[in-house]
């Protein structure tokens, strides 16, 4: 989509302000919040990994959607950051364990960025001006924004009222495309309000269905999903404007730290008993449990009692430092057998039923690892990383090797984008493969087949899109044809 060249340059040096600006500030925060020479140099070797690949987009002239850098960018909170915080629960690991832990991440971040760059540096073919000319109305674009939207809506009003309840091996195809459709959507709600193209009542509109989807996915008393959504909107905004909404920010954060603390005891009054569900759910009961929900968190900060905090809760450090604590003298490694599983995996449930659960990864490193126990899996789930999974199948080099096919495949996606028309296949497939790749929880079966039904179920929606807005158009044109006959001369005459 066309801009103007002074906008854009204003846009980039904003950009390289902001990038320079943060990496001071998280220097100095690494020089002041670390209390051993060990720990500081974790922290500037993950920083800066995390860091680099920003600066390296933003250098090559920002091409196509920046996956691997919004990938690395959301790295440093879940393992520098931890760093910092004493309340992580990293004091109980000596300072060399916490080095070894960053330069395993280090290693990861530093593959990935060298596979990717090596890609997105290749010569281009001239895409540009062919899709220079692919202008996206904003009327249509607001149309693919409501439709993504309102499939997301509808999802979560019948998945609650148990309207999916006969789809049986089904529901895991149509799930896939409505929350792809969702998650896009979303992203360009942020990308169309960064260029303008929706604004006043339609805005409006927009974002009270995005509330409306993040509220019902919240009232599962799953933050993650929902989180997601507004994650996503707020990436397709500064992707797109290169400035942060800092308020925006603030609030949600706000929001998400006060449900946080609170999760644990709404979960036990609401969830039946071994499960993780809340039993006679419906819309109608939605308002009394975000309502408990909420001030259940307030009333959890303000006693000032123990409790998790979200960015402690996002940590993976911890988990990477216990499991370089058992692999391999008490933890045999696991030689791949965790990769093994995706083939399995990416059997769709409806033509095998009985095909491996897609966190049959994550139970088996939880189990091996004795981090849980099979009853526990079975409710509730510890989520590992690539980085932690990849060490616990062969330590360092299978971190390099995975980093490796991380960055080349991320660059492909930025090269595949780059140049194409934002109502495109090879835009919106990106755009749904970023947002599950942010997933830094997620080991690499569950993520890559959540790619594969994501990326199948946007190209589903898209031309079920496309087909709609043909019909349209046919049907409009045949109706202005008509009168024409009409009026001018018959259709012999010609």
């Amino acid at each position: 989509m066309s801009t103007d060249q002074p906008a854009a340059a204003r846009a980039s040096r904003r950009g390289y302000g902001l990038v320079a600006a943060t990496s001071i500030i998280l220097m100095m925060a690494g020089i002041v919040g670390t209390d051993s020479w060990e720990g500081f140099i974790g922290y500037a070797l993950m920083t800066t990994a995390c860091v680099a690949p920003v600066v390296l987009w933003m250098l090559a002239g920002a091409p196509g959607l920046p996956v691997f850098p919004m990938m690395s960018s959301l790295y440093y909170f879940y393992y520098a950051l931890p760093i910092l915080r004493s309340e992580s629960g990293i004091s109980v690991f000596s300072p060399a364990e916490i080095l070894d832990a960053s330069v395993t991440v280090a290693l990861f971040l530093g593959a990935a960025t060298l596979a990717w760059h090596a890609v997105i540096a290749l010569p281009t073919a001239a895409r540009a001006t062919a899709a220079g000319r692919d202008v996206v109305s904003p009327v249509q674009l607001t149309r693919i924004i409501y439709c993504g939207l309102g499939l997301g809506l509808f999802y979560f009003v019948a998945l609650l009222s148990g309207y999916f309840n006969f789809l049986g091996t089904l529901f895991g195809l149509l799930r896939a495309v409505l929350l792809a459709a969702t998650s896009v959507s979303c992203f360009l709600l942020g990308h169309a309000t960064a260029r303008r193209y929706i604004r006043g009542s339609r805005l409006a509109v927009a974002i009270s269905l995005l509330t409306a989807i993040v509220v019902l996915s919240w009232s599962t008393l799953f933050l993650a999903e929902g989180t997601i959504y507004v994650l996503a909107a707020l990436f397709g905004y500064v992707v797109t404007s290169r400035r942060i909404p800092w308020t925006t920010f603030v609030i949600i954060g706000a929001i998400v730290t006060i449900l946080h603390a609170g999760k644990g005891e709404i979960r036990q009054r609401y969830w039946d008993a071994n499960t993780n569900t809340v039993g006679g759910m419906s819309v109608i009961h939605v308002p009394v449990i975000m309502a408990d929900w909420a001030i259940t968190g307030f009333e959890t900060i303000a006693s000032g009692n123990n409790y998790s905090v979200a960015i402690d809760r996002a940590s993976l450090l911890r988990l990477l430092m216990q499991v370089e604590r058992l692999a391999p003298d008490y933890v045999r490694y696991l030689d791949g057998e965790t990769y093994s599983y995706l083939p399995y995996m990416l059997v769709p449930r409806f033509i095998q039923e009985d095909k491996l659960f897609s966190q049959a990864s994550m139970t088996l490193l939880n189990i091996r690892f004795g981090f849980q126990t099979a009853q526990s899996a079975s409710v509730t789930a510890i989520g590992w990383g690539l980085i932690a999974e990849a060490y616990a199948n062969h330590g360092n080099i299978a971190a390099v090797l995975v980093g490796l096919f991380i960055g080349f495949f991320t660059g492909v996606l930025t090269r595949w984008s780059d140049g194409a028309a934002i109502l495109s296949a090879p835009t919106l497939v990106t755009i749904a493969a970023m947002l599950i790749l942010v997933n830094a929880e997620a080991d690499f079966s569950y993520l890559f087949t959540n790619l594969f039904q994501g990326c199948a179920a946007i190209l589903i929606f898209l031309v079920g899109f496309n087909t709609i807005s043909r019909m349209r158009r046919g049907a409009t044109v045949r109706r202005g044809a008509r009168p024409s006959l009409s009026v001018h001369s018959p259709p012999h005459a010609h």
